[in-house]
C-alpha cells in the first residue's frame, strides 16, 4: 500500500551557499578616516566665543564695538537682507539688568539687530536712531555703547549688501565697501567707509 505521507528522508533541498560578503571584515578604516576629518570641525564650532578686548594706556580694558562676521547676503550663511528690525514687546521684556538700566535711562530702542561677531559672539544691538546712540550686549551684559556710524545707518536703510569688501593696514583706518545689486538690471550702488565713516558713494 502506497503512502501519501511526506517522507523527509527521501526529500532533499538544495544547499544555499553563504554570502561571500558575510565573511569579510567590516571596512572600519574609511569610517575612522571620515570621523577624523569631521570631528575637529564640530569641535571648533563648539568652542566658547572669544572676547574682543582692547586696553588703554594704563592697561585697563576698554569697550570695543563688535562688528558682524558677515555683512553680505550669500544665501548660505545669511538669507535675509534686512539688518535691523523695529523693536517689539518681546525685545524689552525678560531682559538682563544691564539692558534694564539702558532701557530706564534711554527708553525703548528704535531698532534691534542680532548677529555673530568676528569673534563668534552672539551680539544683541540696540539702536537709538534719533539719539545717535548704539548699545551692544553679549549674554545680557553691556559690552559697548557709542554713536551710530554711517555704516550702520546705511545697513538700517538698505539692509545687508550683496557684496562686502574690507581692507586694513597695520596702523591705518579700516576700509569697508558695501555693494548693492538690483535684480534683473545692471544697476549697482556702492558705499565706501573709513572706520565706519562714509567717504564715497555711487548710487
Amino acid at each position: 500500500m502506497e503512502s501519501n505521507d511526506f517522507d523527509r528522508n527521501e526529500t532533499s533541498f538544495p544547499m544555499i551557499p553563504p554570502c561571500p560578503s558575510a565573511k569579510r571584515p567590516f571596512p572600519a578604516a574609511p569610517i575612522l578616516a571620515l570621523l577624523a576629518l569631521v570631528l575637529p570641525v564640530f569641535a571648533g564650532c563648539a568652542r566658547s566665543p572669544l572676547t574682543s578686548l582692547e586696553f588703554d594706556a594704563e592697561g585697563k580694558p576698554v569697550e570695543l564695538r563688535r562688528e558682524a562676521k558677515r555683512h553680505s547676503v550669500d544665501f548660505l550663511h545669511r538669507f535675509r537682507a534686512k539688518a535691523y528690525d523695529k523693536t517689539t514687546w518681546w525685545d524689552v521684556h525678560m531682559i538682563s539688568d544691564d539692558q534694564e538700566a539702558v532701557l530706564s535711562e534711554n527708553g525703548r530702542p528704535d531698532f534691534v539687530r542680532v548677529f555673530r561677531s568676528t569673534d563668534r559672539e552672539r551680539i544683541v544691538e540696540w539702536m537709538y536712531a534719533e539719539k545717535n546712540l548704539l548699545v551692544q550686549f553679549r549674554k545680557g551684559r553691556q559690552v559697548f555703547d557709542g554713536p551710530v556710524t554711517d555704516l550702520e545707518r546705511i545697513l538700517l536703510r538698505r539692509g545687508y549688501p550683496r557684496f562686502y569688501m574690507v581692507s586694513r593696514s597695520e596702523k591705518g583706518p579700516k576700509r569697508q565697501t558695501l555693494i548693492y545689486r538690483y535684480p534683473l538690471t545692471t544697476r549697482i550702488d556702492t558705499y565706501s567707509f573709513s572706520d565706519g565713516r562714509l567717504v564715497s558713494m555711487d548710487e
